[in-house]
């Protein structure tokens, strides 16, 4: 009887979507207690930062500032997920880079569905044929920004990360080691990583995320547990 329940139960739960089944995908073989719990607690910071009430109209603004979805839903994505990291970091804990990937994954996926909820763009975007483009749009940038930033060590990234990326985002890796991806860092992305931070730390004075990084402040989020916490990864120049 029990085995008929269990059954019955399976059947009744709705079948995931192709993009819900590569989100579970990412962790595949390496979904240890600690990361599904740190996935967990991470998403529930995600959606109380897009679903609260405070904060839901500086998440539309965000939405809302280009009419195109694949500039402002990864500009979106990426201003939210900085807060959250930050959050993160500034309690002493950090997130594994395959978690921060898929937690960051989920968060594309539930804006692109706030914004046809919305009506904030022609046509909607929460869709099979568009979901998979803002996805790798929103991945390239958090690339980018990671690197520029040091919030991302490029050899950790690569590692990790190099079976779920598209060759453009594997490029972007891979101008930080013209050489391919080394076992050590070398001195070219030691100053590849020198240079970009300066030129992001400009235009982070100018940009108009920071206002509304400003305006998602003080909101509630889910704690993710110390473990082994590690400032930052440095690039060292052999």
């Amino acid at each position: 009887m029990a085995n008929m329940r269990s059954i019955k139960r399976a059947a009744q739960k709705p079948e995931k979507k192709p993009q819900e089944m590569k989100l579970l995908g990412l962790l595949a073989g390496r979904g240890t207690k600690q990361k599904m719990d740190q996935l967990d607690s991470y998403v529930a910071m995600v959606m109380k930062l897009i679903h609260n009430e405070e904060a839901r109209p500086a998440v539309l603004e965000m939405l809302r500032a280009d009419p195109d979805p694949m500039v402002s839903i990864p500009g979106a994505a990426n201003t939210i997920g900085t807060k959250i990291s930050k959050s993160i970091t500034d309690r002493g804990a950090k997130a594994a880079q395959d978690v921060e990937i898929a937690s960051f994954q989920f968060m594309v996926n539930d804006l692109a569905q706030l914004a046809d909820s919305e009506q904030i763009y022609a046509e909607p975007v929460a869709t099979e044929e568009k979901i998979g483009g803002l996805m790798q749009a929103s991945m390239q940038k958090y690339i980018e920004t990671g690197l520029a930033s040091r919030s991302i060590d490029p050899i950790q990234l690569q590692r990790e990360t190099e079976m779920l990326m598209n060759e453009q985002q594997k490029e972007v890796g891979m101008g930080y080691a013209p050489e391919g991806m080394p076992t050590e860092p070398t001195t070219q992305m030691a100053a590849n990583q020198e240079t970009d931070a300066a030129v992001y730390k400009e235009r982070q004075k100018t940009e108009a995320a920071q206002d509304q990084v400003s305006a998602l402040e003080g909101q509630p989020t889910e704690t993710i547990q110390p473990a082994n916490p590690q400032p930052p990864p440095n690039v060292v120049a052999q």
